[in-house]
């Protein structure tokens, strides 16, 4: 399974989030929403065009922050859908923006998650890894769930589970796999979004020549514990800043 970037923006790319609808009026609906919970934080949204291609917009979020998301990035597609991300210290968490957003834009949100397996079988205080995780969750302009599938190993144990009806598209007969993991994977959750309009894990289904990105900061009184992280180790891996 392709991961986007072969995984070299973790943990940001880990979980994406979609909305379907343009992303003028996804930003315009954004703004309004958060301005009035941060006015009373003394703090603002300020929204910049972005040029270039994702990988430059995913640059544009680091360094990751902490308490708090800092940096967050609006991208068009190649379809009717509009991705979010952002700068969160354990990657993006596209849930309730998504929900929230799908509600007020009247439209599907989706929340996508796809994270390779590298923790130990017995997991223990010295390990190091990730535990994998396949999720789709598809919700509707109230915010309720239209669809939800997942496998996902928890703390060392792998669950499954699905909730809401069928896409057609959807190979159900899969799910009574005998290994949990292999009851919905990454080759699974590609071809599902697919069938929705949305190519998740290729670079080139974002940002079309046409069309700028939009990053979205906070900024004004931000917390006095706030903390930036100018690279994460994943795995081995630096993620730089």
């Amino acid at each position: 399974m392709n991961l986007l970037f072969d995984d070299k923006y973790a943990p940001i790319t880990k979980e994406i989030g979609f909305l379907e609808c343009d992303i003028k009026s996804v930003c315009a609906a954004y703004q309004l929403w958060e301005t009035e919970i941060l006015r009373q934080y003394k703090m603002r949204i300020e929204l910049e065009n972005v040029e270039g291609n994702l990988e430059s917009v995913l640059r544009n979020l680091l360094p990751l922050t902490t308490p708090i998301r800092t940096r967050l990035a609006f991208v068009p597609t190649q379809s009717a859908w509009t991705a979010y991300f952002d700068n969160g210290p354990r990657g993006t968490d596209a849930t309730g923006v998504v929900k929230v957003l799908a509600e007020k834009l009247n439209c599907r949100g989706i929340r996508t998650v796809l994270v390779p397996n590298t923790m130990p079988s017995k997991p223990s205080k010295e390990a190091r890894g990730r535990y994998g995780a396949t999720m789709l969750e598809v919700y509707g302009p109230d915010r309720k769930p239209i669809r939800i599938i997942y496998a996902a190993n928890d703390g060392g144990r792998w669950v499954f589970g699905e909730s809401g009806v069928p896409f057609p598209f959807e190979e159900t007969a899969r799910y009574a796999a005998k290994k949990i993991r292999d009851k919905f994977t990454g080759e699974m959750l590609d071809d599902y979004l697919k069938h929705l309009g949305i190519a998740a894990f290729d670079e080139t289904f974002y940002v079309p020549s046409n069309t700028g990105s939009i990053l979205a900061r906070k900024l004004g009184k931000l917390p006095d514990n706030l903390r930036e992280i100018p690279l994460l180790k994943i795995d081995g891996n630096l993620i730089l800043a």
